[in-house]
């Protein structure tokens, strides 16, 4: 996914999560897309889509649809979020990236 130079740390996955972490738990599609950007320039709607489906079917988000074009991601409570993604996240929060 990344363009030639340096492999990114996190995977998209688990910098969705991070992003979702850093915003109390929901955002926009548009938003977190523009945020992703920053880091994963070569993120396109496509992929976000495709990674967002993976995590809503894994019960780790939730999607809804707030206009044609526009849609809400929350990160549910409960989430099945292993230890060691909570912990190499703690980890990226606190800048030890």
């Amino acid at each position: 996914m990344a363009k030639i130079g340096l492999w990114k740390i996190l995977p998209l996955k688990n910098e969705v999560i991070l992003t979702l972490i850093k915003y109390k738990g929901e955002m926009l599609d548009n938003e977190l897309l523009r945020n992703l950007q920053k880091t994963y320039s070569d993120v396109t709607r496509a992929v976000l889509n495709k990674v967002l489906f993976s995590l809503e079917v894994e019960g780790i988000i939730d999607v809804q649809r707030i206009r044609k074009k526009v849609n809400k991601i929350k990160l549910l409570k409960n989430a099945p979020i292993s230890k060691e993604l909570i912990e190499s996240l703690n980890g990226s929060i606190t800048g030890n990236r």
